[in-house]
């Protein structure tokens, strides 16, 4: 990007992706002093100064914000469900080690390095459950849905599910936003990368495994805590109580289904972060 010997530049602008691009690329513009960003209309306007904002991240923290604010919901990739910017942020700061995988998805990549895709799980797993010893979002789906009683909604995407958003969010970081600063950017198909062209649209590929709705229905769990007596969701449904449920198979609703084939299925087939 050419800036003709200017030292100071101001871009308007009323998309906050804009402002965190400007940011991102702020180090890159060796020659530029200032960089300030017109955002907003009417009441809502104000002046940005990027320039103080990327100084006072770093330079890596500043380069990684393209991955982070893409991986963590853009206009074009999902945002994991309940987790706002605020949460995402605030885990990012108490695992720094996550800041060189979204200085990976930052930039155009040729493939995904393992290294990457395992801090991010690792980011996720902390999203969710905060600092525990679990490093698999299979194990944490797993603990948060059978332990702490959370609904699938609530608990974090698949293994499966994950590498499909780590790939959209690569595509869009590294090969789009990555090339922002190239008059004629080489931006590749988005085919390997998390999407699926229908012929008409791309469309988001959510997974590549089945979905578990359509072969297990027996993930209803109830929440009894004594006997069930045919009177709670699992009865209600046709279903038998299983460990899954609070009274633990042990209720006059129970001829015990192994629990750990559920469980075992469940870890393959549920997409959670659908926007």
């Amino acid at each position: 990007m050419a800036l003709n010997g200017a030292s100071k530049i101001t871009i308007h602008t009323v998309d906050s992706d804009v402002v965190v691009i400007a940011i991102s690329f702020y180090f890159t513009l060796h020659d530029l002093k200032e960089l300030w960003i017109s955002f907003g209309t009417g009441k809502h306007h104000n002046y940005i100064p990027v320039h103080e904002v990327a100084n006072h991240l770093g330079a890596d923290k500043a380069e990684a914000l393209r991955g982070y604010h893409v991986f963590t919901g853009c206009d074009t990739v999902s945002a994991f469900y309940s987790k706002s910017k605020t949460l995402t942020w605030n885990t990012w700061q108490r695992y720094p080690e996550v800041t060189a995988a979204f200085k990976g998805l930052s930039n155009p990549l040729e493939e995904m390095p393992e290294n990457v895709f395992n801090t991010l799980e690792k980011y996720v797993v902390r999203l969710y459950c905060g600092h525990v010893d679990i490093i698999s979002v299979n194990d944490a789906r797993k603990f948060l849905f059978t332990t702490k009683n959370r609904s699938l909604q609530n608990i974090p995407p698949t293994k499966d599910a994950l590498k499909m958003h780590i790939m959209r969010a690569a595509y869009q970081a590294g090969q789009v936003w990555g090339q922002a600063l190239k008059s004629l950017p080489e931006i590749v198909s988005p085919m390997n990368w998390g999407w699926t062209d229908t012929g008409d649209v791309w469309k988001p590929t959510w997974i590549t495994q089945a979905y578990i709705w359509e072969s297990v229905s027996q993930l209803t769990k109830c929440s009894c805590k004594k006997g069930c007596r045919g009177r709670c969701s699992c009865s209600q449904k046709g279903l038998q109580c299983t460990q899954l449920c609070n009274c633990r198979g042990n209720c006059d609703n129970s001829s015990i289904i192994d629990s750990e084939a559920l469980l075992d299925e469940m870890e393959d087939g549920t997409e959670d972060d659908i926007p």
